[in-house]
């Protein structure tokens, strides 16, 4: 075993393959008590990167065969430490094997690659810990069996096989694997889309999603030197994003309530700005993406946190509307919605001044006429919150009626629209907002009711001025 793991350490990249069926089948054939003193020094050796991050496919085979065979020499759950100082026979060298594993899994080509890389991972987690792993559809973890999911040049679009991990395993030995990847200064990571150490970021992050919430102060500052720094590599800063769009929907929702803010401001909106060409189209897609996430799943006090900082970019904001890409406009429906329910929460100190109102106002209202009925449908549902939240009094803001009869007006041309859902979404918003101006309210839709195919919806609005409802 000595001189084979000599051999091993000094053969160049291509020569391991043979080294390593021997190994296996010498650690398959000694007896347990006989292998034991070995068992740490064999994990290092298999975790080295010129073995398990070999261009080499059948080294990282037999690497791979041979983590299995050292984790089978133990029979039971041995140990719930995974420190690496102890060279107790009772102790499995879970960290040198889990290290080996992410690499391997970095490396992955294939599915059928993937998921031997995986069996060998639930295989490491029950020995260690004693813990029992099922497939299962509805929970998450895990990443692509695509290596183009594995780096951060990835569309990340593609599905992703799901079980149920075991969080303890992850927990424990995400700082140790983050170390040895070498991210203790965020400045000096080579950000470069082919770089190894960005592979192996991107793997293990992907890989601790479902319990990545316990290491958000460390992830994030990684976040924030990768994707808010525009001059790094786009399709790095795709993958990035993807990944933390991951992160987002698939961990725990209350970790990420004091620091989405800081996201917000460092890692979405520079991505939210608008540049030309497909790449910066799909950027600003993610990014956005990531916005409508955190604020729909973020509590509250944390959402107007988001809202003051997304004031400042209002600008970054109203760009988007005009996107060509109409998940764009549909997303931004909702983050508009959402911002603008957060600006009654304080009126001595509002979100947005009387003057952006005025300009804000008809871009949301444009958006009543998007090719698209199910944004204009999400847009009337945003023009509720503009109102009935965002607007100040109508005795201070709009004294004349001139601002709410100017969005009346255009939304009751919809009101009357051959797409029935446009139509009931127009009706609900316009019973909503009639509060705000009642006379001005009234008198428009008199008007309008002799244009209408439909007379009786203005009668309906007409009578819930009356009453009041």
């Amino acid at each position: 075993i000595e001189y084979t793991l000599k051999s091993l350490q000094t053969n160049a990249e291509g020569g391991h393959s043979a080294w390593l069926v021997l190994l296996n089948e010498m650690v398959k054939g000694t007896p347990k008590g006989n292998l034991s003193p070995y068992t740490l020094k064999l994990s290092k050796v298999l975790s080295r990167r010129s073995i398990a991050l070999s261009e080499d496919r059948p080294t990282r085979f037999f690497a791979r065969a041979a983590m299995t065979s050292i984790i089978l020499h133990y029979d039971d759950h041995s140990s719930n430490n995974s420190s690496s100082s102890s060279s107790s026979s009772a102790v499995v060298p879970t960290e040198e094997l889990f290290w080996g594993l992410i690499q391997l899994h970095s490396k992955t080509e294939s599915r059928q690659e993937y998921m031997a890389v995986e069996k060998v991972m639930l295989l490491l987690e029950s020995k260690a810990y004693g813990t029992t792993t099922t497939t299962t559809s509805s929970s998450s973890s895990s990443s692509s069996s695509s290596s183009s999911n594995e780096r951060a040049g990835g569309d990340g679009k593609k599905k992703m096989e799901k079980y149920a991990p075991t969080a303890r395993l992850y927990t424990d030995l995400f700082m140790p694997t983050l170390r040895k990847i070498g991210v203790n200064d965020t400045k000096k990571i080579d950000w470069s889309s082919d770089s190894e150490q960005l592979r192996l970021i991107v793997t293990l992050l992907r890989r601790s999603a479902h319990v990545i919430h316990k290491h958000l102060p460390v992830v994030l500052p990684l976040m924030r030197e990768c994707c808010g720094d525009v001059d790094n590599s786009p399709q790095t800063r795709i993958g990035m994003l993807s990944l933390l769009l991951q992160l987002v929907e698939r961990s725990d929702t209350s970790a990420w309530d004091r620091h989405a803010a800081d996201l917000t401001e460092k890692v979405v909106l520079p991505n939210m700005v608008w540049r030309n060409g497909d790449t910066a189209a799909t950027i600003r897609l993610t990014a956005i993406r990531i916005l409508e996430r955190v604020m729909r799943r973020v509590g509250s006090g944390c959402r107007e946190d988001i809202a003051r900082k997304l004031s400042k970019a209002l600008i970054t904001l109203e760009t988007c509307l005009d996107e060509s890409d109409t998940r764009i406009r549909m997303l931004m429906a909702r983050v508009f919605e959402a911002f603008l329910s957060c600006c009654s929460s304080d009126e001595n100190d509002p979100l947005i001044d009387e003057l952006a109102l005025s300009k804000l106002y008809p871009k949301l209202l444009d958006r009543l006429d998007d090719s698209d009925d199910e944004v204009r449908v999400a847009f009337a549902s945003t023009l509720r919150a503009l109102i009935c939240s965002a607007f100040p009094p109508a005795d201070t803001f709009d004294r004349t009626g001139q601002c709410f009869s100017y969005i009346i007006k255009h939304s009751l041309i919809h009101l009357d629209d051959p797409n029935e859902d446009v139509s009931k979404a127009i009706f609900k918003f316009l019973s909503d907002v009639a509060f705000y101006n009642p006379k001005v309210f009234s008198e428009l839709v008199t008007r309008a009711r002799t244009r209408h195919t439909t007379p009786e919806r203005c009668d309906a609005l007409l009578r819930s001025v009356e009453h009041g409802t």
